[in-house]
């Protein structure tokens, strides 16, 4: 597993978390976001960006799910390059 946690200068803790993990034949990214990380955009793609960026040395498929319960996922992952695969899973390919 490969994972990026993003930390409050300030207080220094956690506020948001994102990881791939291998899944057989394919990796799988997770991301764990908080409320004051979800208003950074900038810190949001950037951090996103730098765990697709180890992905991309896999030259394998990375699936994540959309939550629906979370506005504007399924915008953020199409944003990153994922493409719509059914229900609410994504899929991104290098």
């Amino acid at each position: 597993m490969r994972a990026l946690v993003a930390v409050d200068t300030e207080t220094e803790e956690a506020v948001g978390l994102c990881a791939i993990y291998p899944d057989g034949h394919r990796l799988c990214m997770l991301a764990d976001i908080s409320d004051q990380l979800r208003k950074d955009k900038r810190a949001l793609i950037r951090g996103y960006r730098a765990v697709m960026a180890m992905a991309t040395s896999k030259n394998t498929p990375v699936h994540a799910l959309a939550d629906p319960e979370i506005a504007g996922s399924a915008a953020l992952l199409k944003h990153l390059g994922f493409k719509h695969l059914t229900g609410d899973l994504y899929q991104w390919h290098s």
